[in-house]
């Protein structure tokens, strides 16, 4: 998580303010232990992500509201 957490910081926002895009369990874990909303790009759902899509392609923006 100490990448998200030191960008965040950098953008001078709190984690709780960002969203993550992740495609591994691994990654998807780290964003949400960074305290972020965490979408995951998979062809296989990964349940501890806060939301999944399969591709970006016709990613919408209701989809993108935490």
């Amino acid at each position: 998580p100490e990448v998200y957490l030191e960008t965040a910081g950098e953008l001078k926002v709190s984690p709780a303010e960002c969203a993550v895009f992740e495609d591994s369990k691994a990654g998807v874990l780290s964003g949400k232990r960074a305290g972020m909303w965490v979408v995951a790009v998979s062809e296989r759902p990964i349940l501890e992500a806060d939301k999944w899509v399969s591709s970006l392609e016709g990613l919408t923006e209701a989809i993108l509201r935490f």
